[in-house]
């Protein structure tokens, strides 16, 4: 009797193993196959995304020239209004021995869309291009994208951009391009008022700290005159 409710256990044990190494199984090949879709996917995407900016650059490159050339002295704009990506100039250039507009020479130009190319594939891990799932689907992903970047934060996706460096100091301090919105130019009307106003501010800064000079200088005469006299204020 014994015996036989042994039995009866050991296949009971031996099924229940058999079960789990068979789910088991079918868990990794259900995993396996999951991850082969989902790399199938993402090249689909890549290659759909690709072409997006392609076509997008290659229409913005056709209707609007760079401002600027190469060889050509420009001014890195520190009032330029800072974007999420690339943040603002005056941040760019608190991080070097200069302070306002920097004048910096053009070393070459090209059309930047790095941001776009971030924002597609992170559309593409928050499940908004699923539906695409053939080459047949481009249509559908253009409007699907399209749809998407019309109803988000306004931002212009394609621009030209520049590498550039501050004359006599090459790859010092700035080794990225940076997008045209970020520049001026030296003899425009907008180069002469950025110099300007940078010309006044640093005045301003000159007087604030003359006059807080004047302030400590006078303050500590003060008080030896207090002494002197034998006045106590209580402050």
């Amino acid at each position: 009797m014994g015996n036989f409710l042994y039995n009866i256990a050991l296949k009971i044990v031996e099924g229940h193993k058999a079960k789990q190494e068979s789910q088991k199984a079918s868990d990794e090949e259900a995993e396996k196959k999951r991850r082969e879709e989902w790399k199938r996917h993402g090249q689909l995407i890549t290659k759909f995304r690709n072409q997006f900016i392609a076509d997008l650059e290659r229409d913005y490159a056709k209707n609007n020239e760079p401002k600027f050339e190469v060889g050509q002295k420009v001014l890195m704009n520190p009032y330029s209004i800072g974007d999420h990506w690339e943040g603002s100039v005056r941040s760019l250039i608190s991080h070097t021995p200069f302070r306002g507009p920097v004048e910096v020479l053009i070393d070459s130009v090209g059309l930047d869309s790095t941001c776009l190319s971030e924002v597609i594939d992170k559309y593409r891990e928050n499940g908004y291009l699923d539906k695409i799932r053939s080459e047949l689907d481009y249509e559908r992903f253009i409007n699907i994208v399209s749809d998407r970047l019309n109803d988000s934060k306004s931002y212009q996706w394609i621009m030209h951009s520049y590498r550039f460096h501050k004359d006599g100091e090459p790859d010092k301090y700035w080794r990225y391009p940076l997008r045209e919105d970020k520049f001026v130019s030296l003899h425009s009307k907008a180069g002469k008022a950025v110099l300007k106003l940078a010309k006044l501010e640093a005045e301003v800064e000159e007087k604030k700290e003359a006059a807080k000079r004047a302030r400590e200088e006078y303050e500590s005469l003060e008080k030896d005159f207090h002494k002197q006299i034998g006045i106590t204020y209580i402050e």
